[in-house]
């Protein structure tokens, strides 16, 4: 098109005009041949410029889509991140739990040991116990025996009043007897006066007899009186006969009454020494049957309640014992799956750290990249305030090129495509403003990951320390059992102590 400008410039000179008219239009054609060639040197510059601008802006767009790809990655990684820390997350509850389950196993060791000494602690009460069930049936038996002798005594006692009575009894037996001894005596002797008096009696009443009846009958009365006499003959003869007989009945039951009573006085008396000594030592034997049974009763009591409460401590001590096994069966099982856990947890632990210095590896490089990145945003920032003043610069060169367009209509082709690339740069331009505009919100979000991240070691700082608190207390937990211990051996000491005293009892 501006080839075409002489052409015409000829044919307007060789129009007829007039020759001021042509000196005017040649002057007007120089100074547009002059224009022209600065306007082909500014083309030039211009196209020069677009070229380079065009360069810059390929540049710019292959750095776009590199920036683009990388942004995409960081997305990428962006998202692992989130992921790697949720699994952080949960991989720090496991390990505090698996650290919670590593004290838990230590104190469910610490109370196996305990279970086995309350074991043992167990059957040494234990024996101690059939121990005092042994001595137990022991002071019953003595408490039956002492309560069988006590029963005894008082049937002695009985006994004894009875044998008392008997001879009270006897010796009122003994005075009726001699009474009646001395009864008998003195029939013996009446008897004896009436036999002498029977024997002169009839005597003198036959010679009476006789005498009468010689003088009133002196013939016919003979044979009643030889009757009377035979008679009273025959009747002296008994009465002899029985007085002899009566005399030796009474001799002999003299005799026999005399031996028998003092005989039996002999015995009695014999008797009655023997049971007063036997009542004085039954006596004595039931009085200190009587303290020892006091004795005994205390001490049973004593000993009852000092079983009671073994008994009670050892029912305590049982339901413990049985509470403590099947809580440590329960630890047991709950102990292996602990330690299955433990396995897993110390492996996933073991890999979380791994994980942990692998991101912060990659935090690191992350924010050595964002230091790259932000130091290339600043640069394209830069390029942007460049890339403002050279569009400044194609405004006014439009500016210029819409005058030029008015002075020359030729060149609007030209300046149309100039102005299409103008525009499609301009486009180009603003696209790449936006895409800055994302960039930089991209680089603010990793600038909150790489906070975030820090968050997060910090977090993993707070934790340490809690873990440090958490020793501290298993460390007082553990003075207190070893006070509880002690205290414990104190008990089983006491419990030995009145073990010793009972056996003692």
């Amino acid at each position: 098109s501006l080839h075409n400008l002489p052409s015409t410039a000829t044919s307007s000179a060789n129009t007829p005009s007039t020759s001021s008219e042509n000196n005017h239009m040649a002057v007007e054609l120089a100074d547009y041949k002059s224009k022209l060639r600065k306007l082909r040197q500014e083309l030039e510059e211009k196209s020069e410029m677009l070229m380079e601008v065009k360069e810059e802006l390929d540049h710019k767009c292959t750095q776009y889509e590199k920036l683009r790809g990388e942004s995409q990655d960081w997305y990428a990684e962006a998202r692992k991140s989130a992921a790697y820390r949720d699994e952080v997350d949960v991989l720090r509850e496991r390990g505090e739990r698996a650290d919670r389950l590593e004290i838990e196993v230590q104190k469910l060791r610490e109370k196996l040991s305990d279970a086995e000494f309350y074991r043992t602690r167990v059957e040494e009460l234990r024996e101690d116990t059939r121990m005092l069930m042994e001595t137990k049936e022991m002071l019953e038996e003595q408490l039956l025996r002492s309560r069988k002798r006590s029963d005894q005594v008082m049937v002695l006692e009985a006994d004894i009043l009875k044998f008392k009575q008997m001879i009270n009894d006897m010796s009122l037996e003994r005075d009726v007897d001699k009474s009646k001894l001395q009864e008998l005596l003195e029939e013996n002797v009446q008897l004896q006066l009436a036999t002498k008096n029977l024997m002169a009696g009839p005597d003198s009443t036959v010679n009476q007899n006789q005498s009468d009846t010689e003088e009133d009958i002196p013939s016919n009365d003979n044979s009643l009186s030889e009757q009377l006499t035979t008679n009273a003959q025959s009747r002296a003869l008994k009465l002899e006969l029985e007085n002899r007989r009566l005399l030796a009945a009474l001799d002999s039951l003299k005799e026999s009454s005399f031996h028998e009573s003092s005989n039996k006085i002999l015995e009695l008396e014999k008797d009655k020494k023997k049971l007063s000594l036997r009542l004085e030592q039954l006596q004595e034997n039931c009085n200190r049957l009587v303290l020892q049974n006091g004795e005994l009763e205390n001490v049973f009591k004593n000993a009852l309640e000092e079983n009671k409460k073994l008994q009670d401590g050892l029912d305590v001590k049982q339901q413990i014992i049985d509470k403590q096994s099947h809580d440590r069966e329960l630890d047991r099982i709950k102990q292996i799956d602990v330690e299955k856990q433990i396995e897993t947890l110390t492996k996933e632990k073991q890999r979380v750290q791994n994980l942990c210095e692998s991101i912060q590896r990659r935090t690191v490089d992350l924010e050595r990249s964002i230091e790259s990145k932000t130091k290339e945003v600043q640069q394209l920032n830069e390029r942007c305030s460049e890339l403002e003043t050279v569009k400044k610069e194609l405004y006014e060169m439009e500016a210029r090129v819409n005058s030029l367009e008015k002075e020359n209509s030729g060149q609007s082709k030209d300046l149309n495509k100039y102005k299409e690339d103008l525009e499609s740069k301009n486009v180009e331009l603003d696209s790449a403003v936006v895409q800055l505009q994302q960039k930089e919100k991209e680089v603010a979000q990793l600038l909150k990951q790489v906070e975030s991240s820090a968050a997060m070691e910090r977090k993993i700082q707070d934790y340490e320390k809690e873990n440090q608190d958490l020793l501290s207390q298993q460390k007082i937990q553990n003075e207190t059992i070893s006070t509880l211990k002690k205290d414990l051996y104190d008990g089983t000491l006491a419990t030995k102590k009145f073990k010793q005293n009972l056996e003692r009892l």
